[in-house]
């Protein structure tokens, strides 16, 4: 019995720290800002088909929004409370 409560004990001190470790990676996202030129490819294996479409990708302070041109023209926004996904 004894050994089960220390085996208990242990996973709950790891899931502080975690929880710490986790809180203080997302704060420093929380303060970058990061914008980015991406490209999607998206293979089709059976139509035998390769779409490419380009975007940007703008991230500040735990929000984001992704903008996708033409062929799969996508906006996604989040305010860090809310999606909002357009196409």
């Amino acid at each position: 019995m004894k050994f089960l409560l220390l085996i208990f004990t242990f996973l709950s001190l790891s899931a502080t720290a975690a929880e710490k470790e986790l809180k203080s990676v997302l704060s420093r996202y929380q303060k970058a800002s990061v914008q980015a030129d991406i490209e999607k490819t998206v293979k089709m294996t059976v139509l035998e088909k390769t779409e490419k479409s380009d975007g940007k990708l703008y991230f500040s302070k735990g929000k984001f929004r992704l903008e996708m041109k033409d062929p799969a023209s996508t906006l996604v926004v989040q305010d860090g409370t809310t999606l909002w996904i357009a196409s």
